[in-house]
């Protein structure tokens, strides 16, 4: 075209230029120090390559038989070629606040940053599965955020669109022990296919009374966390929100298993108190613990009691406390008289700075005389 601007050939990448040759069935006949050969049946174009100092010249040359070869105008081979090795990841807003494609300013900053939570979660899980992150992200996580681009935002409802880079990376692994998949087709694949998982889980959860470790702890292999929930419940919380959208089109080059996922309002609070949930930290299954009860204290009523030790965990002393019988805290009463501690296996969770003892089994004084029976 006789208006298009050559110095925007700077914008283009070799992975861009060479994945776009490669995906519409050019192959390299040659590669040189400045530049590589490309066929295609009778066309042939010369590829520069970046920092040479005539590239744009070049690359328009190389444009125009392309496009030639594609029978389209030149900008339009140039934008397809820009595009090359991302995938547009769309995030919809649908409520009567966006339905006329427009959002309040306030809010699309809250869309923004918790879309960009929620790639941060979805980059560090692939990486390594936790419960939460915080801290400084990974050397390839960092890389995607930082390639990864914002698109132009489309009318139907408000809806951010997301260039998500899945072009595949330089790595030193052996050859036939690569990923099936470039890291940032996994990190969108995983962001689709742990938003889904999650919002199953609180579907299905309300009237469940250990709904989280049963629904929740489970999903963690598979991306769902703390990070991840919270970015999703401030999501559902945008003014005028009745669900969020997050969809792909699907390119040949990339296909992941969900292609679209609708999380109504409705979840919003489950969402939120899961994040919350996944903050904690987990409970300690199987904790032996021994040392000398520090306080007491008993219901007026119901004579059942509540009382706290000094004990070792993780090599910090710790309080701990836990609920007794009105039998098992009258003997524990008797074992403090003489100075005796006391020991016992139970599952430990984290409050704050101290320890709540849950399942108390196998009680007994380490002077030698069993103190407690085993609680249902």
């Amino acid at each position: 075209m006789s208006n298009f601007d050559t110095s925007m050939l700077t914008l283009l990448k070799p992975d861009n230029v060479l994945g776009f040759l490669g995906a519409n069935g050019w192959e390299q006949y040659s590669s040189q120090p400045y530049f590589s050969v490309w066929t295609k049946g009778d066309y042939e174009v010369l590829i520069p390559k970046e920092g040479t100092r005539d590239f744009p010249s070049r690359m328009f040359e190389a444009l125009e038989e392309i496009s030639s070869e594609k029978d389209l105008n030149t900008e339009t081979v140039f934008r397809q070629m820009l595009m090359s090795g991302f995938e547009t990841l769309k995030v919809s807003t649908v409520g009567p606040s966006s339905m006329n494609g427009t959002v309040s300013l306030s809010d699309g900053v809250k869309l923004i940053g918790n879309v960009r939570d929620l790639l941060i979660s979805s980059a560090s899980a692939v990486i390594e599965p936790r419960r939460s992150y915080a801290g400084k992200r990974a050397g390839l996580a960092e890389t995607f955020l930082q390639t990864a681009r914002l698109g132009q935002t489309e009318h139907g409802s408000f809806i951010l669109t997301v260039l998500a880079p899945v072009m595949k990376e330089e790595t030193n692994v052996l050859p036939g022990f690569e990923p099936p998949q470039p890291y940032g087709a996994r990190v969108v694949e995983t962001l689709l296919n742990a938003t889904d998982e999650a919002a199953n889980a609180a579907k299905l959860s309300f009237e469940e009374s250990n709904w989280f470790d049963e629904r929740f702890v489970p999903l963690v292999t598979k991306g769902v966390n703390a990070n991840l929930c919270s970015a999703v419940s401030n999501l559902l919380k945008i003014e005028g929100t009745e669900r969020v959208i997050f969809s792909i089109n699907p390119s040949s080059n990339f296909r992941p298993e969900r292609t679209k996922v609708d999380i109504p309002a409705t979840l919003s609070e489950r969402f939120e108190k899961a994040a919350i949930e996944f903050r904690k930290d987990p409970p300690l299954d199987n904790v032996n613990v021994h040392g000398k009860t520090i306080s007491f204290r008993r219901e007026a009523v119901t004579k059942s009691g509540v009382v706290s030790i000094k004990a070792n965990v993780g090599g910090e002393n710790k309080r701990i406390s836990f609920g007794l019988s009105p039998d098992d805290y009258n003997l524990v009463l008797e074992a403090h008289k003489y100075g005796h501690p006391i020991s016992f296996t139970a599952d430990l969770r984290k409050n704050a700075r101290s320890y709540e003892a849950l399942n108390i089994r196998n009680l007994k004084s380490l002077a030698g005389s069993n103190l407690f029976s085993p609680q249902s």
